[in-house]
C-alpha cells in the first residue's frame, strides 16, 4: 500500500490515523451544501456515520441558510481545539 494514504495499515486494511503525538491547536472547517429538502430529512453524528472517524469535542458549530424555492443551501462551520481537523464534521452538519 501507498505510505500516501495515511488512513491505512502495512497491510492495507482501513485504519484511524494516529494523531497523539500532533499538538493542539485550534481548528476550523467549513462545508456548503445545497440540498433539495425532503420531510425525512435528519442531521447525524459524525463519528457514528463515518467509519474512522474521531469522536471530537466540538467548541461551536454555525450554520447558516438560504431558502431557495425548490432546495436550501447550508453552510456548516465548526471549531474545535484538538490534534486533527473538523472538516468531515462540517461536510456531516451541512
Amino acid at each position: 500500500m501507498s505510505k500516501d494514504f495515511t488512513h491505512f495499515d502495512a497491510s492495507g486494511q482501513a485504519a484511524m490515523v494516529d494523531v497523539s503525538a500532533k499538538a493542539a491547536t485550534e481548528r476550523t472547517a467549513t462545508a456548503r451544501t445545497r440540498v433539495a429538502m425532503r420531510p425525512e430529512t435528519a442531521a447525524k453524528r459524525t463519528s457514528e456515520l463515518i467509519p474512522l472517524c474521531h469522536p471530537l469535542p466540538i467548541s461551536a458549530v454555525s450554520l447558516e441558510f438560504v431558502v431557495e424555492e425548490a432546495a436550501v443551501e447550508i453552510a456548516a462551520t465548526v471549531r474545535t481545539i484538538g490534534q486533527t481537523g473538523v472538516e468531515m464534521e462540517a461536510l456531516t452538519a451541512a
